[in-house]
């Protein structure tokens, strides 16, 4: 049972971040605010990456309860994070 709860709460882990990353993008696809001001949207994408992986590294620190709550949160400002950089690098290369 313990290993099937682990797998569970990896796969909600990453779900929660594909879902975050999901609903992110297409906010931000409505506006052109990456092809505006590239080089701010890679400093914010390089904040959310370092942000997140804080977060994900203070995680074990909290309560078993709180673990796949921060886990997830800190997974959706990665994938944020690698969206925006992602998002972000066509627009610098072209200048």
């Amino acid at each position: 049972a313990g290993i099937m709860a682990g797998a569970f709460n990896w796969v909600m882990k990453d779900f929660m971040g594909q879902l975050g990353g999901v609903l992110f993008a297409s906010q931000m696809g409505k506006t052109r605010a990456f092809d505006s001001d590239p080089k701010r949207w890679r400093m914010v994408a390089a904040m959310a990456l370092d942000g997140a992986t804080v977060i994900e590294i203070l995680s074990p620190l909290f309560p078993a309860a709180f673990v796949l709550p921060i886990a997830s949160i800190a997974n959706i400002g990665k994938n944020i994070g690698f969206l925006t950089a992602s998002a972000s690098r066509a627009a610098l290369h072209q200048s």
